[in-house]
């Protein structure tokens, strides 16, 4: 029996040189307290791309670990990135903390570029980091399976989505990857995302790696596009990354 929904999958490819800032990077011990009232502290979400579009950053205040509500936006900040001669300008147009770009920024791969936040309160924030260049990915496809589900008892579709690139034989790149379904971004948390070293991989040619495998529930249509994103990110960012999932 076929359980595989027949449609045409389409896979679209996109290179993306990520640079995403990190102004906290280093291990320490939190209490509970720490977070609470004037003790609170600037949350840096957000960075910037080589792709031509928006691109934001979205400034917050971290909370106490037993607050469910979502973290108050840091409002009245100026925000810019430069890399020396390019000065990118982020406005809070809706008053959210999130601080956009117009779309026409793209920033350069092999650039350092520096991140200048100056709060409503003159307190200053600053970051640098260099945009790495990206793997050049050879191919992206797909496979179509059948699993069992335990809690259904039921044999369920399941689509693997694979990589083939070549993995430069410098060792210490960091690599991010997200897809998307129909235009709509499916990996919007951090567990959803995929992020690697190339520490097993440096050097090699990596031949059909499962990257992600999805759900036969997610392809209602007949005709369903998927794209996916693979961006090089810094090792402050795949440290940060690893203990936020710890």
């Amino acid at each position: 029996m076929n359980f595989l929904k027949k449609i045409n999958f389409n896979i679209l490819l996109i290179l993306i040189s990520g640079f995403t800032f990190t102004l906290n990077s280093c291990t320490e011990e939190i209490d509970f307290e720490l977070n609470s009232g004037e003790n609170n502290r600037l949350v840096v979400d957000g960075g910037i791309t080589d792709e031509l579009k928006i691109h934001k950053i979205s400034l917050t205040r971290s909370t106490s670990y037993f607050v469910s509500e979502l973290p108050p936006p840091e409002l009245g900040a100026t925000v810019t990135v430069s890399n020396g001669e390019d000065n990118f300008i982020y406005i809070d147009e809706n008053n959210d903390g999130i601080y956009e770009t117009p779309d026409s920024v793209a920033g350069t791969p092999g650039t350092t570029y520096t991140l200048d936040i100056k709060l409503s309160n003159n307190s200053v924030y600053t970051s640098s980091c260099k945009m790495k260049q990206v793997v050049d990915m050879d191919s992206v496809t797909y496979e179509s399976d059948t699993v069992f589900n335990h809690l259904t008892k039921k044999m369920v579709a399941t689509y693997n989505i694979l990589l083939f690139a070549k993995e430069p034989s410098t060792l210490g790149d960091f690599y991010l990857w997200n897809y998307y379904i129909d235009g709509k971004l499916e990996t919007d948390t951090l567990h959803e995302k995929n992020f690697t070293d190339d520490v097993f991989v440096n050097g090699n040619n990596i031949s059909g790696v499962p990257i992600f495998r999805l759900k036969g529930d997610k392809i209602t249509n007949d005709s369903t596009v998927i794209k996916v994103t693979m961006e090089s990110i810094s090792y402050e960012q795949y440290e940060n990354f690893l203990a936020i999932m710890i």
